[in-house]
């Protein structure tokens, strides 16, 4: 396997930067910048993703009155959250990453970390609660890219 790649997926909106700033955290602790990404659709992933290189993959959670609590899944062990499908812009992450495994473009487990928001709001910062765990999850994917061997 080649080095490990991390995307983070987000956008501008508030709390839905978790994935985003995961990937800032990993920067400022020293990651290699052609192990991570920042990504604003689940199907950017397929740009980046191989078969034989290992995955994680960071986003914000939806709101569930916990803002900052840290998720943690194995694709395809673990089941995503399904949405409807209504077009390109809408498939959920799960649809990607079975697109890509079919295409053979992603590995066969992937690793997922989410950050439950609250606030979306556009051009906002995150919350506190919400920069406090995207720094939690960079420094155990860290720990991960180092060869603890867990994400």
């Amino acid at each position: 396997m080649t080095s490990p790649l991390v995307i983070g997926l987000g956008s501008s909106h508030g709390d839905d930067q978790a994935g985003w700033l995961v990937i800032d955290f990993l920067l400022a602790l020293g990651a290699d910048e052609r192990s991570i990404r920042k990504a604003a659709h689940p199907a950017d992933i397929l740009s980046w993703a191989e078969a034989n290189r290992n995955l994680t993959i960071c986003d914000a959670g939806s709101p569930r009155g916990q803002p900052g609590r840290v998720g943690h899944w194995s694709w395809p062990q673990d089941q995503l959250e399904a949405s409807r499908l209504c077009g390109t812009h809408d498939m959920p992450l799960g649809d990607v990453l079975a697109l890509g495994r079919h295409a053979d473009r992603c590995p066969e487990q992937v690793e997922i970390w989410t950050i439950e928001g609250a606030a979306f709001l556009a051009m906002t910062d995150a919350s506190a609660a919400v920069t406090a765990s995207a720094r939690q999850v960079a420094e155990q994917v860290w720990q991960w890219l180092h060869g603890d061997g867990h994400a």
